[in-house]
Formats: C-alpha cells, structure tokens, sequence
C-alpha cells in the first residue's frame, strides 16, 4: 500500500487527513510530521510515494523540504497546501508554476486534496472497500469497538470483515495482518494522539 507523509505544523491539520484517508481504505500507511527536519528524518527512513505538505513550517518552507536529497531522490508526488498562494516572504513564487507538484490553498475541501494526491490505486493486497477500510483502521491501533462506532456496522460486522481479510492475507490474527502490510515494504499507519479509540483497547 502506497506511503503517505503529512508535514504540517498544525496536528488537526494532519489527523483530520490522516484520519479521512484511513476510513476511505485509502491506504493503510500513514505518517506525519510537523517540521521540515522531522519530514525530512522521516523520508530517509522511508521514501513516501505522496508528500503532503504545508508551504511554511516551524523550521524552514517547503522548498527547504523539497531541496534535500532524500527528498528529491524519492520523487514523491507532491501536494503544496498553501495559505494564500505566496511565499515564505510574502512574495508570490515564480517557480511554482514550473514545479511538478500540486498547490491547493488551505480552504480546499478534503475529496478535492485528496483527488490531488492520485489515483486510489494500492501496491499492497487487493481488498474490498470496507476490509480495506478495517485493515486500515487496525493498523492505526482501533480496537474492534472504534472502527464498529467509526464506520457506523456493528462488532460483529467488524469481526466479519477481519476474518476475510486473514483469510486473503493467509494470516491467524490481527498483528499477524499488520505485518502482512509491513511485508508490502511499509510500516503500518502511526496513530495520532488525541483520540483514545486507538489506543488503550485490546483486540477483539
């Protein structure tokens, strides 16, 4: 499944998209970061197929970001989200128009940031929607009762959806399902802080 990095300073910012594209079963791995050095530590780790990024940043823009090697050797499609459409100096960037990447002002709609970001095509195993979507949910650490109360099905439902995809992956449980996704070459979404759901439940 594709890798997603979000650098924004703002942590709303990047559990709101982080938490669209996890129910979506968009992909199931996700991560963030809110400086250009934190992104860029992250991108040497593990290159990212798509940067989502915020203009300005506590420690530099996102030309400082997109200037380091990692970075550029990653090739990553870019998504520029920008305040109004200038600089860091309060100039309007006459190199923008050449760059090969997106800018999208802060106010767009989520589907239209998205949309951005590519295709919904996984590298990963072929899943339904909705296994996808509870694939990608325990990845990010739900327990059985969130996903149920997120995606709006019952428990039973949830279970239902995990027994499929350990059946698909050739898996016993769900540790076991997160590994298949580490296997892909991708390490399983990093959980937000903030929302309880992901953390402190045992699985189901």
């Amino acid at each position: 499944m594709r890798h997603v990095l979000i650098c924004d300073a703002e942590p709303m910012f990047r559990y709101g998209l982080a938490h669209q594209l996890a129910c979506r079963g968009w992909t199931a791995s996700i991560a963030e970061a809110g400086t250009v050095a934190a992104a860029i530590a992250h991108v040497r780790d593990l290159p990212p197929a798509v940067l989502v990024a915020h203009d300005l940043l506590p420690d530099g823009t996102v030309d400082d970001l997109l200037a380091d090697p990692a970075v550029r050797a990653a090739r990553p499609r870019v998504v520029v989200v920008s305040a109004d459409g200038v600089s860091s100096d309060g100039r309007r960037d006459p190199r923008r128009s050449e760059r090969n990447h997106t800018v999208l002002p802060r106010r767009t709609s989520v589907d239209r940031l998205i949309r951005a970001m590519g295709p919904d095509v996984e590298d990963g195993p072929c899943l339904p929607g909705r296994q996808r979507q509870v694939l990608a949910l325990v990845c990010r650490g739900w327990s059985n009762r969130a996903i149920a109360d997120e995606l709006g099905i019952n428990e039973k439902t949830v279970r239902n959806c995990l027994t499929r995809v350990f059946r698909r992956l050739s898996v016993e449980n769900r540790t076991q399902a997160a590994m298949a996704v580490l296997r892909s070459g991708l390490p399983p979404a990093v959980p937000g802080s903030g929302d309880d759901r992901r953390v402190g439940h045992a699985p189901r």
